[in-house]
């Protein structure tokens, strides 16, 4: 899962079929009908060869999902931020619908009585990109951070012991120095989180 390029690098346009996942590299598996395979959900079995196998988790309440979807990452490598920065706003982009499966799919920017709200969380520096075209994964994180509040969502960030450059990043993204944590033990974590749960039940009875 690579930058996208072009005139919608930065933005939330409807991506296409399969141009989020490198469509030449990608494919359904299918039976002797030429049926899909799926799982328990109903969504399709992918195959992609080039791409990490574990794709982005579409949004749910089923807690226990979220906790296996966690527990199949690894980490390695560099912090490309800029990549979770746009997967995050790809979530609950409402141009993003047919990519996501039913029940997971964005409300609309103007849904009545409903608020757009993202967390960006990082440990880390922003310090690995693919495309080198529109800058490193700072400056490209920047543009992104542009476009998300330019749709009205409120952006949150937490700077878990994250070093200068990670912290710059996140406050240079929230959406106001009340939207930005800096916290250095598991117990300010919390007390983060806690913070932000309440304040995004507050933003969504204000719309």
């Amino acid at each position: 899962m690579k930058e996208r390029i072009g005139d919608d690098a930065f933005t939330d346009a409807d991506p296409g079929p399969y141009a989020w996942i490198e469509a030449a590299e990608a494919y359904i598996q299918r039976d002797r009908d030429g049926d899909p395979y799926t799982d328990y959900y109903g969504n399709p079995y992918w195959t992609v060869e080039s791409c990490n196998p574990i794709g982005p988790q579409p949004m749910t309440a089923n807690r226990d999902k979220l906790y296996d979807y966690i527990d199949d990452l690894n980490a390695s490598g560099g912090t490309a931020g800029h990549l979770g920065i746009a997967w995050g706003w790809y979530l609950i982009a409402p141009d993003w619908d047919t990519v996501w499966p039913a029940g997971s799919d964005p409300y609309p920017y103007d849904e009545p009585d409903s608020a757009k709200a993202m967390i960006i969380m990082t440990d880390g520096e922003f310090n690995q990109e693919y495309n080198t075209s529109e800058g490193d994964s700072f400056d490209q994180s920047k543009k992104m951070c542009d476009g998300i509040k330019e749709q009205g969502i409120k952006v949150y960030t937490v700077a878990f012991s994250a070093p200068r450059a990670g912290r710059e990043i996140l406050a240079y993204c929230a959406s106001g120095e009340e939207f930005t944590f800096t916290p250095d033990s598991s117990e300010e974590l919390k007390e983060a989180y806690t913070k932000i749960a309440q304040s995004i039940s507050d933003l969504r009875i204000r719309y």
